[in-house]
């Protein structure tokens, strides 16, 4: 093929799952690629996962052209406020615009009211959006509608595929290797949870969406949204008898709250915690662990040493390096802080080699 999109896109086409090996990906590919300006195109999806799996593989097609993306809110539901950000010299580039569903209608208003000032514009635009938005978008904005380039459909037929995607994308950790992975990560999770409280999705499913969406808001020293979704992962960890995501919401909830209100508030989360974990002898480590560090810093090191002690060997019993080696150096810390050296540089040197065994620099 001469097409650059397609081209690449035959390349891929073997390492694609069905749900994205269709012509409408080939299709919105070769749109962006060369419409000089003023094109915008829809793309419909009824999970975000595939959403998020399109985005990327048009990522890889279209590269080496810039890719902006922005997520619509009802707090900023104008579309030009987020190009307006954009480098003034910019000749050509894409822009995806994601959650146009929550803006409450008004994303669509803008929209189209400045489709004269979009149409000048020398950009690709995608607006990702679920079938309600689309009826939406027709009856409330449609001159803006009638102007589009295409609309593409990227929705999953199968309940089976469906399950099966969402439940994948929902088991993924957290990672965060780039400024770009908290949006997308908070972007996937946030829309996976709307879709699995829409649906009445068991709780504990739920429950770890809540813990994940607490992790990137903590992450992003947004401590109190952090906390209102770690007490909704404790409430429906709780119904779903999951005693393991009780523990983890109890710990996080610690730490969330030691942060806003100190330590004495803190500890009382912890010491809920380690009496919730029962015989979870990963839950019981981290709980030890984390009522040792309020103890050492309270000035009771000994108490502290004890613990830290106790929540080693259950790391090491449930085979736990990274918080084998998190407890080896916190035990040298208490040492260093007792002015016993030897003892400290012990604990630290074998925090090191587990470090470096996993990993984690």
């Amino acid at each position: 093929m001469a097409d650059a999109p397609l081209a690449a896109l035959e390349k891929l086409q073997g390492q694609l799952p069905p749900h994205l090996a269709r012509s409408d990906l080939a299709e919105l590919a070769v749109l962006l690629r060369y419409a000089e300006r003023g094109a915008w195109a829809f793309a419909i999806y009824n999970t975000v996962p595939v959403r998020d799996e399109v985005a990327e593989v048009l990522r890889q097609l279209l590269a080496p052209l810039p890719i902006y993306e922005f997520n619509l809110s009802t707090q900023q539901p104008n579309p030009l406020t987020f190009l307006e950000t954009l480098p003034t010299a910019q000749e050509r580039a894409i822009v995806f615009f994601f959650d146009l569903e929550q803006t409450g209608g008004a994303g669509w208003g803008y929209l189209e009211m400045q489709r004269e000032n979009l149409a000048a514009r020398p950009l690709g635009l995608v607006f990702w959006i679920n079938r309600p938005a689309w009826a939406e978008g027709v009856r409330t904005a449609p001159n803006f509608w009638s102007q589009r380039s295409g609309v593409f459909d990227f929705t999953i037929n199968s309940p089976a595929v469906l399950s099966e995607v969402r439940g994948a994308w929902a088991g993924q950790p957290v990672q965060l290797d780039s400024p770009a992975d908290w949006e997308r990560q908070f972007r996937l999770f946030s829309g996976l949870l709307r879709e699995y409280e829409d649906e009445q999705a068991p709780p504990a499913a739920q429950a770890e969406l809540h813990g994940k969406i607490a992790y990137l808001l903590n992450f992003a020293d947004r401590q109190a949204e952090a906390a209102a979704h770690l007490q909704q992962q404790l409430e429906l960890a709780r119904q779903a008898h999951d005693r393991r995501q009780q523990v983890e919401a109890m710990n996080n909830l610690g730490w969330t709250t030691q942060l806003q209100q100190g330590r004495a508030a803190a500890l009382d989360w912890y010491r809920q915690a380690l009496a919730a974990a029962g015989s979870d002898r990963r839950g019981r480590a981290d709980s030890l662990r984390n009522i040792a560090s309020v103890l050492f810093r309270e000035g009771q090191p000994a108490e502290a040493l004890s613990m830290l002690h106790e929540a080693l060997d259950l790391f090491r019993a449930v085979g736990d390096r990274l918080g084998e080696a998190n407890t080896l150096k916190a035990i040298g810390d208490v040492h260093n802080f007792r002015k016993d050296l030897d003892a400290a540089l012990a604990s630290y040197a074998q925090a090191l080699d587990l470090f470096r065994a996993v990993g984690d620099r």
